[in-house]
């Protein structure tokens, strides 16, 4: 009897050892601030150190770590765990763009408007985001109709990837119809 209580007891200490703790993103967030600084020393510029950090926060054990430190739990490789991880590159990508204006180069610049404000960054992350959600969603449906892809695979991203597209350039057909435009009140 007092076996299987060990035994319990040793199962239950194995999964909870291999959880990420905290201690061990703290020594990843140290090898990203020494990475991403020394290319950042080497370049001059502070582009290299918020592309680290960009990686760091989005990477999605850290997002799940986080997430159950404050009580909530993700399933993995569900829809939400997949909208949430979107959700928060997105939004660490946008505020790259607008925190580091002057550093970018002008290619990419010039793409960045004048007026960039937070609001833009919050709907423009939960735009996207809410993009890669549907596309996520549309792939978990090709196989009803005998297309079978690995979510976790190359296939399954570049899948992924051409949904996204598509409903963007479906969007966008439907949005410059001038019945859409007038009813929108775009010139």
């Amino acid at each position: 009897m007092e076996s299987s209580v060990d035994q319990t007891g040793g199962a239950s200490d194995a999964s909870a050892s291999s959880l990420p703790r905290g201690k061990d993103f703290f020594g990843k967030f140290i090898l990203y601030a020494l990475v991403f600084g020394v290319v950042s020393a080497v370049l001059s510029s502070k582009l290299p150190v918020a592309i680290g950090a960009i990686l760091f926060v989005s990477n999605d054990d850290f997002i799940a770590w986080v997430l159950r430190k404050v009580g909530i739990q993700l399933v993995p490789d569900s829809l939400g765990a997949n909208f949430i991880s979107a959700c928060v590159f997105l939004t660490t990508a946008w505020v790259l763009l607008a925190y580091c204006r002057e550093s970018l180069p002008a290619s990419l610049s010039s793409a960045v408007p004048a007026s960039f404000s937070w609001a833009m960054v919050g709907v423009g992350a939960l735009g996207c985001a809410a993009l890669a959600f549907v596309a996520t969603a549309a792939t978990r449906l090709l196989p009803r109709v005998g297309i079978h892809v690995r979510p976790d695979s190359v296939a399954g991203a570049l899948t992924r990837g051409v949904i996204g597209f598509s409903i963007l350039g479906l969007l966008y057909l439907v949005l410059s119809t001038p019945m859409a435009s007038a009813w929108l009140g775009v010139n």
